[in-house]
């Protein structure tokens, strides 16, 4: 396992109980998988339900789940009814992972689970909209999935579909 895999494993390993937003996407399916393999039922995979997310992603997402034996819910997020994200300006996906963390926050709080906030990324030089989000939720932590390393444990863990 390589050096970046082995510090989020750690990481993990320091929660009790973690929370993750999760469709079949590989920037959220294998942090989910990784949780689930660190944590077991501890780790809960979360879909974050919207008109803007389409059935068949909401369908893979529980099949994935299902498949893998991932503790697995769906809440409710608003973001069609937010304005920022309806002007579509610029920062419309900053918007939209608001409106996520805003729909994880109850969940956390009543569960009493950290939330597992990673990126596929070869450098956090780079801050994207999820990351600037995590921030303004004071949900942001420092563990990130390398690229090829990350892509590398999720072909082996048999987690995504290429």
């Amino acid at each position: 396992m390589t050096e970046p895999l082995q510090r989020l494993f750690a990481r993990l390993r320091d929660e009790d109980r973690l929370i993750r937003a999760f469709l079949r996407r590989a920037d959220s399916a294998l942090p989910a998988a990784v949780a689930h393999d660190v944590l077991g039922e501890h780790a809960l995979a979360v879909t974050a339900v919207s008109a803007s997310l389409p059935d068949r992603e909401r369908a893979a997402a529980r099949e994935l789940a299902q498949a893998h034996g991932m503790r697995h819910v769906e809440v409710r997020a608003d973001e069609l009814e937010r304005a920022e994200y309806i002007r579509n300006d610029g920062d419309r996906c900053l918007h939209c992972k608001s409106a996520l963390f805003d729909a994880l926050t109850p969940l956390a709080n009543l569960s009493g689970r950290a939330w597992l906030w990673a990126r596929m990324s070869r450098t956090y030089r780079i801050t994207v909209p999820g990351q600037s989000a995590a921030r303004m939720a004071g949900r942001y932590s420092r563990c990130s999935m390398p690229g090829s390393p990350g892509r590398t444990y999720g072909r082996s863990a048999a987690v995504l579909a290429w």
